[in-house]
Protein backbone atom coordinates (compact mmCIF):
# COMPACT_ATOMS: atom_id res chain seq x y z
CA UNK A 1 0.00 0.00 0.00
CA UNK A 2 0.78 3.82 -0.79
CA UNK A 3 1.51 5.69 2.44
CA UNK A 4 1.31 8.74 0.33
CA UNK A 5 -1.94 7.47 -1.06
CA UNK A 6 -4.22 8.86 2.71
CA UNK A 7 -7.03 6.02 1.69
CA UNK A 8 -8.67 4.96 4.59
CA UNK A 9 -7.47 1.89 6.25
CA UNK A 10 -10.93 -0.18 5.69
CA UNK A 11 -9.89 0.48 1.71
CA UNK A 12 -6.96 -1.74 2.39
CA UNK A 13 -8.49 -4.20 4.81
CA UNK A 14 -11.18 -5.27 2.23
CA UNK A 15 -8.33 -6.32 -0.41
CA UNK A 16 -6.11 -7.84 2.51
CA UNK A 17 -9.13 -9.99 4.29
CA UNK A 18 -9.83 -12.66 1.54
CA UNK A 19 -10.87 -15.66 2.87
CA UNK A 20 -12.09 -17.16 -0.02
CA UNK A 21 -11.95 -17.02 -3.96
CA UNK A 22 -14.31 -18.43 -6.31
CA UNK A 23 -13.96 -18.46 -10.25
CA UNK A 24 -15.71 -18.90 -13.06
CA UNK A 25 -18.74 -17.62 -11.47
CA UNK A 26 -21.88 -16.31 -13.82
CA UNK A 27 -23.52 -13.20 -12.93
CA UNK A 28 -27.14 -13.89 -14.54
CA UNK A 29 -29.04 -10.30 -15.50
CA UNK A 30 -31.96 -9.87 -17.70
CA UNK A 31 -32.82 -11.69 -20.18
CA UNK A 32 -30.56 -14.88 -19.05
CA UNK A 33 -27.34 -12.91 -20.32
CA UNK A 34 -24.16 -14.01 -18.27
CA UNK A 35 -21.42 -12.15 -17.18
CA UNK A 36 -18.02 -13.87 -15.73
CA UNK A 37 -17.53 -12.40 -12.31
CA UNK A 38 -15.00 -13.53 -9.75
CA UNK A 39 -16.30 -13.58 -6.20
CA UNK A 40 -14.08 -13.14 -3.29
CA UNK A 41 -15.58 -13.43 -0.02
CA UNK A 42 -13.92 -11.61 3.03
CA UNK A 43 -14.60 -11.72 6.88
CA UNK A 44 -17.34 -8.84 6.30
CA UNK A 45 -17.66 -8.05 2.58
CA UNK A 46 -18.70 -10.09 -0.37
CA UNK A 47 -16.81 -8.87 -3.50
CA UNK A 48 -17.84 -9.63 -6.86
CA UNK A 49 -15.34 -8.79 -9.45
CA UNK A 50 -15.93 -8.20 -13.20
CA UNK A 51 -13.32 -10.91 -15.17
CA UNK A 52 -13.88 -8.56 -18.28
CA UNK A 53 -11.56 -5.33 -18.59
CA UNK A 54 -13.44 -1.57 -18.52
CA UNK A 55 -12.01 1.30 -19.85
CA UNK A 56 -11.98 4.01 -16.99
CA UNK A 57 -10.24 7.57 -17.55
CA UNK A 58 -8.34 5.62 -20.14
CA UNK A 59 -6.84 2.73 -18.40
CA UNK A 60 -8.02 -0.81 -18.15
CA UNK A 61 -9.62 -1.39 -14.69
CA UNK A 62 -11.82 -4.52 -12.83
CA UNK A 63 -14.78 -3.32 -11.58
CA UNK A 64 -15.64 -4.52 -8.05
CA UNK A 65 -18.85 -4.61 -6.64
CA UNK A 66 -18.84 -5.02 -2.33
CA UNK A 67 -21.84 -6.02 -0.83
CA UNK A 68 -20.96 -5.76 3.12
CA UNK A 69 -22.58 -8.48 4.99
CA UNK A 70 -24.87 -6.40 7.28
CA UNK A 71 -26.49 -5.59 4.06
CA UNK A 72 -27.01 -9.11 2.70
CA UNK A 73 -30.50 -10.49 4.02
CA UNK A 74 -30.76 -13.88 2.63
CA UNK A 75 -28.52 -16.36 0.36
CA UNK A 76 -30.96 -18.93 -1.32
CA UNK A 77 -29.83 -22.06 -3.15
CA UNK A 78 -32.02 -21.46 -6.20
CA UNK A 79 -34.40 -24.38 -8.52
CA UNK A 80 -31.84 -24.33 -10.97
CA UNK A 81 -28.75 -26.48 -10.47
CA UNK A 82 -25.65 -25.04 -9.51
CA UNK A 83 -27.42 -21.79 -9.31
CA UNK A 84 -28.35 -19.27 -6.09
CA UNK A 85 -29.59 -16.08 -5.19
CA UNK A 86 -28.07 -13.26 -3.07
CA UNK A 87 -30.68 -10.78 -1.91
CA UNK A 88 -29.00 -7.55 -0.22
CA UNK A 89 -30.13 -4.05 0.29
CA UNK A 90 -28.80 -1.19 -1.46
CA UNK A 91 -31.02 1.69 -2.05
CA UNK A 92 -34.36 -0.97 -1.60
CA UNK A 93 -34.28 -4.88 -1.55
CA UNK A 94 -32.65 -6.08 -4.59
CA UNK A 95 -31.40 -9.24 -5.43
CA UNK A 96 -28.91 -11.19 -8.54
CA UNK A 97 -28.49 -14.49 -9.47
CA UNK A 98 -25.46 -16.25 -9.80
CA UNK A 99 -24.61 -19.67 -11.65
CA UNK A 100 -21.12 -21.83 -10.72
CA UNK A 101 -20.20 -25.20 -10.25
CA UNK A 102 -19.00 -24.07 -7.16
CA UNK A 103 -21.89 -22.74 -5.92
CA UNK A 104 -22.84 -25.13 -2.73
CA UNK A 105 -19.45 -24.12 -1.53
CA UNK A 106 -19.82 -20.23 -2.27
CA UNK A 107 -23.67 -20.55 -0.41
CA UNK A 108 -21.86 -21.99 2.38
CA UNK A 109 -19.20 -19.80 2.94
CA UNK A 110 -21.63 -16.83 2.77
CA UNK A 111 -23.76 -18.58 5.19
CA UNK A 112 -20.83 -18.85 7.44
CA UNK A 113 -19.60 -15.41 6.64
CA UNK A 114 -23.14 -14.17 8.05
CA UNK A 115 -23.52 -16.69 10.89
CA UNK A 116 -20.08 -14.83 12.03
CA UNK A 117 -21.19 -11.41 11.82
CA UNK A 118 -24.31 -12.31 13.23
CA UNK A 119 -22.27 -13.73 16.73
CA UNK A 120 -19.78 -11.06 16.24
CA UNK A 121 -22.51 -7.66 16.12
CA UNK A 122 -23.38 -6.21 19.74
CA UNK A 123 -26.46 -7.85 21.18
CA UNK A 124 -27.84 -4.35 20.90
CA UNK A 125 -28.52 -3.32 17.08
CA UNK A 126 -28.40 0.24 18.16
CA UNK A 127 -25.70 2.07 16.48
CA UNK A 128 -23.84 4.09 18.83
CA UNK A 129 -24.44 7.88 18.57
CA UNK A 130 -21.33 8.90 16.82
CA UNK A 131 -19.65 5.40 15.12
CA UNK A 132 -19.67 5.12 11.39
CA UNK A 133 -19.94 2.04 9.98
CA UNK A 134 -18.45 0.70 6.72
CA UNK A 135 -21.02 1.06 3.81
CA UNK A 136 -20.40 -0.58 0.26
CA UNK A 137 -21.50 3.14 -0.63
CA UNK A 138 -18.26 4.58 0.96
CA UNK A 139 -15.97 2.30 -1.39
CA UNK A 140 -16.25 3.16 -5.31
CA UNK A 141 -14.63 6.87 -5.40
CA UNK A 142 -11.76 5.09 -3.45
CA UNK A 143 -11.56 1.47 -4.80
CA UNK A 144 -11.27 4.25 -8.28
CA UNK A 145 -8.08 5.78 -6.66
CA UNK A 146 -6.70 2.25 -5.01
CA UNK A 147 -7.05 0.90 -8.70
CA UNK A 148 -5.84 4.21 -10.57
CA UNK A 149 -2.60 3.56 -8.21
CA UNK A 150 -2.07 0.30 -9.21
CA UNK A 151 -1.38 1.07 -12.41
Amino acid sequence: ADPEAALPSTTYTVERNGIATFTPVFKVSGHHVMKEVTIRIGSDVLQILTVKLHPILGKVNQLIDLHHIADISEILSSSQENEFVVKYEYGGQKSMTLRSTSAQQIVQALKAMKARWNLSKPASATPVSGSRTFRPSDIPGTLLNVALLNL
